[in-house]
């Protein structure tokens, strides 16, 4: 009883201005209904938009991910490196000797490990990949910084 109530005090506040602009909303309203419901899909210039924004990502994803493996072979070459020098010095440890420990690696990969030494000292310890750009890695103890980079 009371939704009925306001209704008709409602009905009866309404003038005639605002009766037309409520029909004009409603007849907009159905207007950009039809609008829409009759285009569906996309246009052309659309999917060309969205195939040039895909295929730019796609290049830069590519790039990036060449970067990263080659980022990736030189941190595989340092890793090998100083576990060469971990096994060599566990090596000592035991025997007494540097003779008879090959390099540290986990699979062939591509790395080159030179182990440059004798029974009592080791002189150098070397890493390279060829698609490693950084040069080669290597371990010298008379350098004043011990590992580095020689391009």
């Amino acid at each position: 009883m009371r939704i009925h109530t306001r209704l008709v005090a409602l009905v009866k506040n309404l003038t005639p201005s605002s009766i037309y602009s409520m029909l004009s909303m409603a007849n907009v309203s159905v207007k950009i209904r039809e609008f829409t419901m009759n285009n569906k899909g996309f246009t052309l210039i659309e999917l060309l938009v969205v195939v040039a924004i895909l295929s730019i990502l796609g290049v830069i994803s590519l790039y990036q991910y060449a970067v990263f493996r080659e980022s990736a072979f030189c941190s595989r070459i340092e890793s090998d490196v100083h576990n060469t020098i971990t096994t060599l010095e566990g090596q000592y440890s035991n025997t007494f000797s540097y003779a008879g420990v090959s390099p540290v690696q986990t699979e062939d990969n591509g790395i080159v490990i030179v182990i440059d030494a004798s029974a009592d000292a080791v002189s150098s310890v070397e890493g390279s990949h060829p698609k490693c750009k950084k040069g080669i890695f290597k371990f010298d103890p008379a350098a004043t910084p011990v590992y580095a980079w020689i391009p």
